[in-house]
Parts: structure tokens; C-alpha cells; sequence
């Protein structure tokens, strides 16, 4: 694990595990989170993806231990951290896995960069924008934490929201409070707001590379990606059931089945 200070100044935190000589997945989470969302699914025994691939994680800019350098935060400005990081690891034709706001950053990456990834994996991802409600949504609570200068006002309507109907899943429901308890609360701010900025469509359908699309069939923040998929052509469709937009934390063992399976 290490602080990583790529050439236009940022710094992200980086962890490595895994097998090192093996193919490269990079990780990339979602708002509220940090690059231990991804630890339930690496917990997955037995532990294939760690003994197949060289797993790589990471805080992008504002979230876990990574500082804002380049303010202000956007998705544009974090797929450029992505672009670098991965030239910066001198990584050769990377998996890229992301989740929700994650998923925006990796397509918009793979977009523009085809030719240095083989596949990309979106987990809990609409076709960009997001939803008009979900963009508010954002923009409600950046200022709600900003006011009071607190996370918890947020906490439990977005644990409910990131969990979905999920209710009974008291693991998912504990570790997703934990997480968002744990980001820098200026930072977590500033995030919220350049994700409700986000409106750009990420022109996805021009992908020729493999894609795989995971949702949750009751994910109330990106719906089950059918309008995803449909719009990547030749893209792999996966619904996971029972769980709502937190899918590699809901159901960490399906998830690591479709990506062992896809990648």
C-alpha cells in the first residue's frame, strides 16, 4: 500500500494484492465509498480472483486516504487519474472493474483509451447521466452535509438507498454505514457536488471491446442495466437477484462468479 503522486499532481492511495505476475484488474468504487468496498468480494473463498489476477485498489481523489489535489473533483477529472494511474503502474492491457459513480469514471477511461484495456466491467451502472432524481438527490446532500458539517443527517436514507430493499441483509447494511462513515467529509461533499454536475453522456456505444453489465435486480439508484447493456453492442448482461445497488458488498459471491466467469 502506498500514497501514488501521478504527473498532474494527484495523489491516490494504492493497494496492491494478488497474484503479481497475472493480469491486472483494477478497481474503481463508488461515491460513499473507498477501495475497501471491494474486500467482501476478495474475501470470496475460495480466493480466486486474488491467486488468478494482480488485484489492484484504490482510493480516487477525495475518498478513502486519497486528498483532493485537483480541485474540483469531477468524473472527468477522476478518469484522467485513472488514465495516469494506470500508465504510472506500467499496467499492459488491464481488466477495469467499476461500481456506480465508479462505473461512469471507468467507461468514460475506456472510452478514450481502448486500445490499453481488454475488458470493462460496470456494476450498478445506468447508461450517464444519471437519473434527474439521483443527480438532485446528490446535490441535496452535499449541502445538507456542508451545513450542519456532518455525515450523519445522510447516513441512513443513503445506506437505504445503496442497499436498496435489501433490508435483512445486516452485514451489507453495517459495512456500507461503516463506509460512509469513514469518508473526509469536505471531500465526500465536493464529490457529491461533481457527480450531480456529471450530465455528459458517456458515448458507451462506441465500445468495441468486451463489456460485462451487472445490476441488481432491485437497485433503485441505476435500475437492473438493461438500457446499459442494450446500448454497448455484444455486451454480457448479468441481474443479480434480491439485491439493490451495492451489489459487490450484497452479494460478493455472485459477483466474483460473473467476473471469474467473464474475465
Amino acid at each position: 500500500m502506498s500514497l501514488v503522486e501521478l504527473p498532474n499532481g494527484s495523489k491516490l492511495y494504492v493497494e496492491s494484492r494478488g497474484l503479481p505476475t497475472g493480469r491486472a484488474v483494477v478497481f474503481v468504487g463508488g461515491l460513499g465509498a473507498d477501495r475497501r468496498m471491494w474486500y467482501p468480494l476478495l474475501d470470496v473463498k475460495p480466493n480466486e480472483l486474488e491467486s488468478k489476477f494482480r488485484i489492484i485498489l484504490y482510493d480516487w481523489a477525495g475518498s478513502g486516504l486519497s486528498p483532493i489535489v485537483n480541485a474540483p473533483p469531477s468524473i472527468e477529472s477522476h478518469a484522467e487519474d485513472l488514465a495516469l494511474l494506470v500508465r504510472h503502474l506500467s499496467l499492459e492491457s488491464p481488466y477495469i472493474v467499476g461500481h456506480s459513480i465508479g462505473s461512469f469514471i471507468s467507461a468514460k477511461y475506456a472510452v478514450g483509451n481502448q486500445k490499453s484495456i481488454s475488458k470493462l466491467v460496470l456494476i450498478g451502472s445506468p447508461l450517464s447521466p444519471a437519473p434527474d432524481e439521483v443527480r438532485t438527490a446528490q446535490k441535496q446532500a452535499a449541502a445538507v452535509v456542508k451545513q450542519v458539517q456532518s455525515l450523519e443527517p445522510i447516513v441512513e436514507p443513503s445506506v437505504h438507498a445503496l442497499v436498496g430493499h435489501s433490508n435483512t441483509n445486516a452485514l451489507a447494511l453495517a459495512y456500507t454505514r461503516v463506509l460512509l462513515r469513514a469518508q473526509p467529509l469536505e471531500e465526500y461533499a465536493a464529490n457529491l457536488e461533481g457527480a450531480a454536475k456529471f450530465e455528459e453522456h458517456v458515448e458507451v456505444e462506441k465500445l468495441e471491446i468486451p463489456v460485462l453489465v451487472i445490476n441488481g435486480n432491485r437497485d433503485q439508484m441505476a435500475g437492473d442495466g438493461s438500457a446499459l447493456s442494450q446500448a454497448i453492442r455484444g455486451s454480457k448482461w448479468e441481474v443479480v437477484a434480491d439485491v439493490g445497488h451495492s451489489v459487490p458488498i450484497e452479494a460478493p459471491d455472485a459477483v466474483a462468479k460473473h467476473l471469474l466467469a467473464f474475465l
